[in-house]
């Protein structure tokens, strides 16, 4: 069993317990966990996905959503004939049928294996309609927005040891959603550059080292600030040899052409994790882990079916990126262990926005979140929100309290207990994820 905050906190105090954790071992956590070692990526949509041309309706079953979809985008709509290759069934709770958007052939083939589950209608009271804003509320974990920690970020503060850093964001900047109280985070645009930094000209790295180390070592008189801020420094220090020795290239990853900067991001994640696997003993300790992938901002020259279209190419990256993701998983042998969840701050309006090449669409409310990995359920949950009844600004209502779906993470698969991390609860998990 792994030692956790929590349990150091409650049991012990013991000397022995203290000498035994190893500061880059794979953190210790309070519960056994199904399944063991869990390691969870982030992928925010950044800009407001387009769900509805995400997952399309193509039929009137159940509600006349395909009629008024045609109706409020008369350029942007995607037509049942070219959605034939991409049918994932029925939506669960009205009946309507359903596909992916004709690029995402690589998500279509996620999903009839049983890897990938679609959770629609997306969605949290009060919606507001700026990314700041929306961006806070899925960080927090609360649709009041953020107030100094994240969802992760609590979780991490009662699962992890105050030593441990176990979440990494390569979006080159921290994300709030691993905020803690104590929690640690490491942040950077890549694993390549993370390294102390040296001038070539007067190179003394040899020096620079021991001297930092020096500066953030541990002092009888820091405030709790300080001290926390020479513990995250001094973690950053002993991380950088390990991250400095990741392998990234000739192992054979689906992902080292890396096409695109998400790739890229990709590509290093599963370096790490591979890594981890060969070298046991200095592990990175990193399991929660947060990239970007921009762009669906789609207020003009969304496109429709077209492949050339923004919305488009977008959707084609995220699903050739994260099926080479887990392609790699899979020959890792570790895709059981790894749970990929997708969410964008908000979908966009059911009705375009111009006309002709120059349509898009605006910010909107529920969208369509993915989960990927061994082991997930797959096939479809939720609800389409509901084309029949727009509010007063044109938008949806949402089907699926965005906090059921991180509820669901914690319980079935991190091996906590949601009511403990999540305002509002109790909220009943979906079973994207099997009950344990």
């Amino acid at each position: 069993m792994r030692v956790s905050r929590r349990q150091l906190l409650k049991g012990a105090g013991s000397a022995a317990l203290v000498a035994s954790a190893h500061v880059l071992a794979w953190p210790r956590r309070a519960r056994a966990a199904l399944p063991e070692d869990p390691i969870v990526l982030l992928v925010q949509l950044q800009g407001g996905n387009d769900a509805l041309n995400t997952v399309v309706p193509v039929n009137n079953v159940g509600i006349p959503q395909r009629s008024l979809y045609d109706f409020y985008r008369p350029d942007l709509s995607i037509s049942p004939n070219e959605l034939s290759a991409t049918l994932i069934g029925v939506d669960p709770a009205v009946g309507t049928s359903l596909a992916f958007h004709p690029v995402m052939t690589d998500f279509k083939a996620l999903y009839d294996a049983g890897h990938l589950a679609v959770v629609n209608g997306v969605g949290f009271p009060g919606a507001p309609l700026s990314h700041a804003r929306a961006s806070a509320v899925w960080f927090a974990g609360d649709p009041a927005g953020f107030a100094g920690t994240g969802w992760l970020g609590r979780y991490s503060d009662a699962e992890f040891l105050a030593a441990d850093t176990p979440a990494l964001s390569l979006a080159g900047a921290p994300v709030p959603m691993f905020a803690g109280a104590h929690a640690n985070a490491l942040a950077a645009r890549t694993l390549r550059g993370f390294a102390l930094p040296d001038d070539p000209l007067f190179p003394d790295l040899a020096a620079r080292g021991p001297a930092w180390a020096a500066e953030l070592a541990p002092d009888a008189g820091d405030s709790p600030f300080v001290a926390q801020l020479r513990r995250q420094g001094a973690d950053v220090l002993s991380k950088e040899p390990i991250l400095g020795a990741v392998e990234l290239s000739g192992w054979g990853s689906q992902l080292e052409a890396e096409p695109t900067p998400f790739h890229a991001a990709l590509h290093e994640i599963a370096s790490l994790l591979r890594y981890d696997l060969l070298f046991p003993d200095a592990a990175s300790g990193i399991a929660l882990f947060h990239v970007t992938q921009p762009g669906y901002d789609t207020h003009s020259l969304q496109g429709a079916a077209e492949p050339e279209g923004r919305h488009a190419q977008r959707l084609a990256q995220l699903g050739d990126a994260l099926a080479k993701f887990y392609a790699d998983l899979v020959a890792l042998g570790i895709q059981n262990r790894v749970l990929v969840l997708t969410y964008s701050e908000f979908g966009r309006r059911p009705r375009q926005s111009g006309s002709g090449e120059e349509a898009g669409t605006d910010h909107g409310a529920p969208g369509t979140l993915f989960a990927l990995g061994g082991a997930v359920v797959g096939g479809t949950y939720g609800a389409l929100p509901g084309l029949d009844a727009l509010d007063a600004v044109g938008n949806a209502a949402f089907t699926v309290d965005f906090r059921r779906v991180y509820a669901t993470v914690i319980d079935r698969f991190l091996g906590a207990d949601h009511n403990d991390f999540l305002p509002g609860a109790p909220f009943l998990p979906i079973d994207f994820l099997p009950a344990p």
